[in-house]
């Protein structure tokens, strides 16, 4: 699998690849392919509020809430060229 960057090209984004040279490392443009062209990201990020109810000896309202897992999806779209 190749590294994926992106380059700001004026206004444009470009998403591109190119072959590692070793995991995570390396790798020239001279070497890679510009795969989609004016690339946009739309974060849809959440903190994952857990919340904390009474025991249910008197109700069961909502007590309070504590930070739960975090979930980072996106969306990226892109006009696809090769």
């Amino acid at each position: 699998m190749g590294l994926t960057e992106e380059f700001l090209v004026g206004k444009r984004e470009r998403a591109s690849w190119v072959i590692e040279s070793t995991y995570g490392d390396g790798g020239t443009m001279s070497g890679g392919e510009i795969v989609g062209l004016d690339v946009t990201i739309e974060p849809n990020w959440d903190l994952g509020w857990q919340e904390i109810l009474a025991s249910g000896a008197d109700n069961r309202n909502v007590q309070g809430r504590e930070k739960g897992p975090l979930s980072l999806p996106y969306t990226m779209t892109f006009i696809p060229v090769n």
